[in-house]
């Protein structure tokens, strides 16, 4: 099947711009959140609480998510949060544009729409094997990562403008973001899936999470890579928590070059998108995601010697276009090679390690960050390359014990 294909496909097309529609509206929202807490409050402190109670509802909940998604029509499910998320946003944006300041609200608001992405963001991963082939698997990612990179663009300039030229608030911000789910559960209503109903006999939950959990320790490849994957999340918040610091400390930076180095992570991260969508020929493997790991780690450790902004920019793409590249390449391997009636699980598994890890990260590197700012580049792009030498000198093999699932 021609790679032209892709783009011909309707299911594809419905369901990216589902992810499309929530994805630019869950990011302008969020910018008006913290603009207009800040504006209420004085204080960042009250975003930052919201944030965390979401982050929170999304790593409990998705211990179980996955089971219901294995369990259940992944498309009811795709509908059926989008549909939760929406009525919660519109409902909060009346009660907010009555100017009522209600945080214990807004929190129970956050709680509920992390539940609902928990299930959301899975979900999208776990159908897509399910609604193109195979073969365009890798491509499909691609392409939904160049999209996610032009949102992340487009939307703080999107929220900024609402801002300051039409002095959107809070409330309108949250129907925009009610809008969004309605948008993206009428586009995946058309979506044509068979839902295939397996007998699994009665629920139950927890032997279905030990189940999810038992595959994915029997799948070495696959619990080979999340080890490292979760080493790399821990050592990148050191990067990622000091690389404003570093353009403050180093350059005098007044946010002109941090703007420039955020602009290159955007713009190579959709070069490597765009690159990986044309190309298509290589396939996903576990030895081509260690390499890309340890060129991710190469530019983090150069950086700490470089005094030159605009080298240090360059720098800071090349990371960005490998790591696209790694995460492309990681997530079509999981949708090409994991069961189909365990893909939900293993998803929910992926994405809770990544949300629980980043934080600590964030956290540690957070409190060390004076002490360790000489070196802290160093030490982060060296722990992403030791992340993966330290898998190969344990004599694990990452090439071999690929399965073939479907």
């Amino acid at each position: 099947m021609s790679k032209e294909k892709l783009y011909l496909n309707k299911n594809f097309i419905l369901l990216t711009m589902g992810n499309i529609t929530t994805k630019l509206g869950t990011k302008i929202y969020e910018i008006i959140l913290a603009w207009w807490l800040v504006q209420k409050t004085g204080s960042a402190a009250t975003f930052g609480v919201i944030m965390a109670s979401s982050l929170i509802s999304v790593v409990i909940c998705n211990i179980f998510s996955g089971v219901i998604i294995d369990r259940f029509n992944k498309k009811f499910i795709l509908i059926l949060s989008d549909l939760i998320s929406a009525v919660v946003c519109i409902f909060v944006g009346i009660v907010v544009m009555n100017d009522v300041l209600n945080i214990p609200l807004l929190m129970v608001a956050a709680i509920i729409l992390g539940a609902t992405n928990s299930l959301f963001s899975p979900s999208i991963k776990a159908i897509l094997p399910e609604l193109i082939n195979k073969k365009l698997i890798v491509s499909a990612n691609s392409i939904t990562t160049v999209i996610g990179q032009v949102i992340t663009v487009a939307a703080p300039l999107i929220g900024g403008f609402l801002i300051s030229g039409l002095a959107v608030g809070l409330g309108i911000g949250f129907i925009i973001n009610g809008i969004s789910y309605l948008l993206s559960a009428t586009s995946e209503m058309f979506i044509k899936y068979k839902y295939v109903r397996e007998s699994k006999g009665n629920l139950n939950v927890f032997a279905d999470i030990k189940e999810g959990y038992s595959y994915v320790f029997q799948q070495k490849w696959l619990f080979q890579l999340l080890i490292v994957s979760a080493l790399f999340n821990l050592f990148i918040s050191a990067y990622n928590i000091n690389l404003p610091l570093y353009y403050l400390n180093i350059y005098n930076d007044d946010g002109t070059y941090y703007s420039l180095a955020l602009g290159a992570q955007a713009t190579f991260a959709i070069l490597a998108g765009l690159l990986i969508a044309k190309r298509n020929k290589k396939a996903a493997n576990p030895a081509l995601l260690k390499q890309q790991l340890l060129f991710c780690g190469i530019p983090i450790v150069l950086l700490q010697f470089v005094s030159i902004s605009y080298l240090s920019i360059l720098l800071v793409g090349f990371f960005a276009f490998f790591l696209t590249t790694f995460n492309v390449y990681f997530f079509s391997l999981v949708q090409q090679e994991v069961d189909r009636d365990k893909s939900g699980r293993v998803f929910s598994f992926i994405f809770m390690v990544a949300l629980s890890i980043m934080p600590l990260g964030t956290l540690i590197f957070g409190l060390l960050s004076t002490k360790i700012f000489d070196v802290v580049f160093i030490l982060s792009g060296v722990g992403i390359i030791l992340s993966t030498l330290i898998v190969k000198s344990s004599h694990i093999n990452l090439n071999h014990n690929l399965q073939k699932s479907i």
